[in-house]
């Protein structure tokens, strides 16, 4: 973090801003977001046929990474700006479909030593915060009620949301044991159903891609009361 009377460094854009990877139907995914200025709440509906499992995971185990950063200005005479970034961890919560996200401030100890007696006011150096997925008219969602972190300063001193990075997805692989039925011959002549033991591995993926793709998958985010619609590429299943 520096502390400047020029612009704050900018950002680069993420394209698209909202993706599956991998994005080939049927398959265990991710959901990618790279949203600049960021507004809650955040509702993002996923395209239709989008899968959740919460047997991905067990509650409290990691299920993505990301980032949050936050442009803060107006602390020094005149002007002064700098950027905030938060490493962020996501964890699956207890409750169905929920996603518990940790914030972390990146340079905490150089923040609190020049920019918390500049604005006069202490900078949050960890938050937590919690989204979740759930389903509305037949369709996946995730739901972000508020950002990762938040933070408003006394005046002159502003501060705006920047970005926001996020990766969600996670995947186990489960034994299940099964019986195959065979038929065996008997010394009398006659025969009887066997048992055999087998086993199999099970997916469990905390996301799965729609089973199918006709070259793009359709999305809509409303966010601080804005509604867009998108879409993304993607690729039919592999035979």
């Amino acid at each position: 973090m520096s502390l400047s009377t020029g612009a704050a460094t900018a950002h680069a854009q993420a394209a698209p801003a909202v993706s599956l990877d991998p994005d080939n139907a049927r398959l265990g995914t991710s959901l990618v977001l790279g949203l600049d200025t960021p507004a809650a709440p955040l509702v993002l509906t996923l395209p239709g046929g989008t899968r959740f499992d919460p047997r991905a995971a067990a509650a409290g185990a990691g299920v993505g990474f990301g980032s949050y950063a936050m442009n803060v200005e107006g602390f020094l005479a005149p002007g002064g700006d700098t950027q905030l970034v938060w490493s962020l961890a996501a964890t699956l919560g207890a409750s169905p479909g929920e996603v518990t996200i940790k914030s972390t401030l990146l340079g905490a100890d150089t923040a609190a030593a020049l920019l918390a007696p500049q604005i006069g006011a202490a900078v949050p150096t960890a938050t937590t915060t919690t989204a979740r997925f759930a389903r509305s008219g037949g369709r996946l969602e995730f739901r972000l009620d508020r950002l990762p972190v938040a933070f408003s300063p006394p005046p002159p001193t502003t501060v705006t949301p920047a970005r926001l990075e996020l990766s969600l997805g996670a995947g186990r692989r489960v034994r299940q044991t099964f019986y195959h039925r065979i038929r065996v011959p008997t010394p009398s002549g006659g025969s009887r159903v066997r048992r055999v033991r087998d086993h199999r591995l099970v997916a469990h993926d905390l996301l799965r891609t729609p089973p199918r793709c006709s070259s793009i998958w359709a999305y809509t985010l409303r966010a601080g009361g804005r509604t867009a619609s998108g879409s993304m590429p993607c690729l039919a299943p592999a035979l």
